[in-house]
C-alpha cells in the first residue's frame, strides 16, 4: 500500500460514524440553531497535502426544527447526511438513516464534539470579491446580483450561487460564451475551517 493511500484511509478514519467519548461537564447548555464548521487536525492536514488531495472540510448545519444537514469532502468525493437533533442536557444525538446515530455533546463554549469529530460555530460571513487559486492565473468573482464569474488561462465561465451556512452551490449559464442547458452543470463547494475552498485540486483564497 503506497502512502498516498495510506493517508486517504486515514482521513477517511477521521470521518467514521462510530461514537467516540467526550469530555464531562456539569453546566447545561442549549443547542443553538445555525452553521458549525468541522475543525480540522493540522495531522489531517498534513496528511491531506502529503496524498496530494484537498484539505477535509465539513459543515454541520441545524435548524430550529432540530434537523440537521452535514456535509463532508474526503479527497475530491463529497458526501451528505441528513435528520434529526436531539438533545439530553450536554448529550446530542444525530440519527440519520435506518436506527444511524452519531452521538457526543456540547461543551462549555458552545462547540461540539460528535463522534470523534469537533465542531466550532461558523461566523456569519460575506463571499463576495474575488477568489483566486496561488501562483495561477485562475480567479473566481462573486457578486452582490448573485451571480459568479471565473476565469483562466483560455478559459471562462458564469452562472449563479447560493450560499447556505458553510455550502456554495455553483449553477453554470454560460461555458467559455456558450450557453449551458439550466441546472445541467452544478457543483457544490464546502467552506473549510480556515474560510477557503476547494474545487478538485484547487484551493481558492480570496484577495
Amino acid at each position: 500500500m503506497n502512502i498516498r493511500s495510506i493517508s486517504v484511509l486515514v482521513i477517511a478514519a477521521a470521518y467514521s460514524w462510530a461514537s467516540a467519548s467526550t469530555t464531562d461537564h456539569t453546566q447545561p447548555h442549549a443547542l443553538s440553531s445555525g452553521s458549525y464548521r468541522l475543525i480540522v487536525s493540522e495531522e489531517s492536514r498534513s496528511l491531506a497535502q502529503l496524498a496530494g488531495e484537498p484539505i477535509p472540510a465539513g459543515s454541520l448545519a441545524i435548524t430550529d426544527a432540530h434537523q440537521f444537514t452535514f456535509d463532508t469532502n474526503i479527497g475530491k468525493r463529497l458526501t451528505h447526511r441528513e435528520g434529526r437533533v436531539d438533545m439530553d442536557g450536554e448529550d446530542i444525538t444525530l440519527s440519520f438513516g435506518d436506527n444511524l446515530h452519531m452521538k457526543g455533546r456540547m461543551l462549555d463554549d458552545g462547540s461540539l464534539d460528535i463522534s470523534g469529530l469537533h465542531f466550532a460555530r461558523r461566523d456569519t460571513g460575506s463571499i463576495l470579491g474575488v477568489w483566486h487559486v496561488k501562483k495561477m492565473d485562475a480567479t473566481l468573482e462573486f457578486l452582490k446580483d448573485g451571480n459568479f464569474h471565473f476565469k483562466c488561462t483560455g478559459a471562462k465561465s458564469a452562472g449563479t450561487y447560493k450560499v447556505d451556512g458553510g455550502i456554495v452551490t455553483l449553477t453554470w449559464t454560460t461555458v467559455d460564451g456558450e450557453a449551458v442547458d439550466p441546472d445541467t452543470m452544478h457543483k457544490k463547494l464546502i467552506l473549510d475551517d480556515e474560510g477557503t475552498f476547494w474545487i478538485d485540486n484547487y484551493h481558492y483564497k480570496r484577495d
